[in-house]
């Protein structure tokens, strides 16, 4: 995967920042504040997450080639809550067979897996991942996914209002 390195974007940036502002507490605020924006701007355009890119980032031709069709195999047949696998046991075996992955990789896998629908129905729990044919428990499932995105919407919104009060400095 080709990566657009901060410096290359922001080399011509930098350039047109020095015809503006002339104060140089302002232009440095400024550029700052562009800066991060910047990276952030190019994270979402990656679907990478700031200050976690490496755990974001696209799957490798090692995990695409190599590690999916193995966690697919193995995902496939843990039907079942009685047969859910947990991240860190996937990730032992795949190590004590020679792999290399870590946890935060094997998310980012079963995330594309789930994405892709290579195993439908892929549930997540504290017991662990496994295929579910219970519509009840696939809407519960949905269900707490909704919740779970809502309460981040709601740090965001709260993130962002904070953000206003101090740009316009009532914090």
């Amino acid at each position: 995967m080709t990566s657009i390195s901060e410096h290359t974007f922001m080399n011509p940036v930098c350039r047109l920042i020095d015809l503006y502002p002339k104060n140089k507490y302002i232009k440095s605020t400024f550029l700052s504040n562009l800066f991060s924006l910047t990276k952030l701007f190019i994270g979402k355009c990656l679907n990478m997450l700031n200050g976690f890119e490496r755990q974001t980032e696209h799957l490798s031709d090692y995990e695409r080639c190599e590690l999916l069709p193995i966690m697919v195999k193995c995902l496939a047949r843990k039907k079942g809550k009685e047969n859910a696998v947990k991240n860190a046991t996937m990730c032992s075996r795949l190590e004590e067979r020679g792999y290399k992955v870590g946890e935060a990789r094997i998310r980012k896998i079963i995330n594309y897996i789930r994405i892709k629908n290579l195993v439908p129905c892929l549930m997540a729990t504290s017991e662990g991942y496994y295929i579910s044919d219970s519509e009840t428990e696939i809407r519960d499932y949905i269900s707490s996914l909704q919740g779970r995105e809502e309460a981040i919407r709601a740090v965001r919104r709260a993130l962002e209002e904070q953000l206003e009060q101090l740009l316009k400095g009532n914090v």
